[in-house]
């Protein structure tokens, strides 16, 4: 062992940062990206701190970032936290604590910021995103004498997105649209402001680049790539067909927990990362036959709830980007060059598309909390999608109605 646990020393990390001060949305996303780095020490049979992983998380994230795999803020995460981590293994770590950021905002407007809090129904991820919006378009209000939610109609959020065009780009804009919108919409229902649905209606021309989904021969090809006598193998073979047959992100395969398989009645209840909420998929026939054989033939003893877990001891949960690193390590023995994992989801909705089913249903069964995420990534030319589209047509029925 080259030196501390590795996971002893995330968990060190993660309550340095809480001591300090640092918000829960900041943690999570760390506590993400921790879990990456002990996953990588496990596949590489190293229990403790081992620069030379490190090393190669950090390559890999640079390479990711000029790829387009990742965002640019992603990649300053990631190294901020590969760079602490370090810090941390040689005792130099030393967090300043950090002063509760005021909004700047007067009583009422700010119990309008505190009472997002209340909102049960969004996720954490959600309910940050809308304050981050909110705060600065409440300032925004509140520098042309409005003190009062009752006061704000549609003029003013008109006015607010003529001048915030000048200085966003289009996808910001966007995004701040769609997060404003739920701002007015949760404080209408809590009665803090008038519903204002109708000023949120406006479309922004987004010139942002639409994926392409894996094709059915491309698929074909990287699963021929696959050894399933072999328990790596396995592993993998049932990792691609959940991204492929079912949607799922890499992330949320990752996460998938033994219990989240309900053999008995032919379901997968997964909690999604995204959105928090809990959506339940069919167990088709060759997903199910596929975790079988990994469960019961490749899975290594361990008491680790994950249902897929590292190849190499200490065995454990697998990190964020391993999907994404599996289907591309069988697209090259296929001669087939590099996709993201979100490809073959991709390719699931467009299927959908294409045999007749309804956007707002492809909505629900890929777990997406707003139509507009469908809208963004599924194409409607027909005859294009005609000749990436995988088939599903061996999809039951959906079964519907888990709860959380």
């Amino acid at each position: 062992m080259d030196g501390p646990r590795i996971d002893v020393l995330a968990e060190r990390l993660l309550e340095a940062m809480v001591e300090a001060g640092y918000a829960d949305n900041t943690v999570a996303m760390t506590r993400y990206v921790l879990r990456d780095i002990c996953a990588r020490h496990h596949e590489a049979g190293s229990g403790g701190y081992d620069q030379k992983v490190v090393d190669s998380f950090v390559a890999d994230t640079i390479d990711g970032q000029h790829e387009g795999r990742i965002s640019v803020g992603q990649r300053r995460l990631y190294l901020r936290t590969a760079r602490r981590l370090g810090c941390l293994n040689e005792g130099e770590l030393e967090f300043g604590r950090r002063p509760t950021k005021e909004t700047g905002l007067c009583p009422s407007l700010g119990a309008a910021v505190s009472s997002l809090a209340a909102n049960r129904e969004w996720s954490r991820k959600t309910a940050e995103n809308v304050r981050r919006a909110a705060i600065p378009y409440l300032r925004w209000i509140q520098g042309r004498g409005i003190d009062d939610l009752a006061m704000v109609d549609a003029e003013t959020v008109r006015a607010y997105f003529v001048e915030a065009s000048g200085r966003m780009e289009p996808g910001s804009l966007d995004a701040i649209r769609r997060r404003l919108r739920k701002l007015h919409e949760h404080l209408a229902n809590e009665g803090l402001a008038r519903r204002l649905d109708d000023a949120f209606s406006f479309a922004v021309r987004v010139g942002h680049r639409i994926g392409r989904p894996a094709s059915h021969d491309e698929l074909a090809s990287t699963l021929a790539q696959v050894d399933r006598g072999d328990p790596k193998g396995k592993r993998d073979y049932a990792v691609i067909l959940l991204g492929a047959v079912l949607g799922l992100r890499g992330i949320d395969i990752v996460g998938l927990a033994r219990g989240d398989v309900d053999w008995a009645n032919g379901e997968i209840a997964v909690r999604q990362s995204k959105t928090g909420r809990v959506v339940a998929l069919p167990l088709t026939a060759d997903v199910g036959l596929a975790l079988q054989d990994y469960l019961l033939a490749g899975r290594p003893s361990s008491e680790d709830g994950h249902v897929f877990l590292s190849c190499r001891a200490p065995f454990g949960p697998l990190g964020s980007t391993v999907p994404y690193q599996v289907l591309n390590s069988y697209r090259r023995k296929a001669d087939l060059p590099p996709t993201q994992f979100h490809s073959l989801r991709r390719a699931v909705g467009t299927n959908l598309v294409i045999g007749g089913t309804p956007v707002s249903t492809v909505a629900q069964i890929l777990g997406h909390s707003d139509i507009d995420s469908t809208r963004q990534y599924i194409s409607l030319d027909t005859e294009h999608l005609k000749g990436v589209a995988l088939d599903l047509r061996g999809l039951p029925p959906m079964r519907w109605g888990a709860s959380e």
